[in-house]
């Protein structure tokens, strides 16, 4: 039996479609081969609030990490 391949909601962005996280962790919560794994999300911010780092590691059943990801966030400079 053919398994029916998953779908993408995309965005566009800047005229490039990009597939937000919300859809990539709906992809890996469904299917099957990655059963058992797991992600987690550390977040940091700095000591004066105005900035935050995302690091975020998907490990396989036996907890080896296999992929990691980074976001970093500044507060926006108020305009004058």
């Amino acid at each position: 039996m053919a398994t029916k391949k998953h779908q993408f909601k995309t965005t566009n962005i800047r005229g490039k479609q990009y597939v937000e996280v919300n859809e990539r962790i709906k992809f890996f919560r469904n299917e099957n081969q990655y059963k058992n794994w797991t992600i987690s999300t550390d977040i940091t911010l700095s000591d004066d609030r105005k900035e935050c780092i995302a690091k975020t590691i998907i490990a396989d059943p036996e907890q080896r990490g296999t992929s990691a990801g980074r976001a970093r966030e500044a507060e926006a400079a108020a305009a004058s």
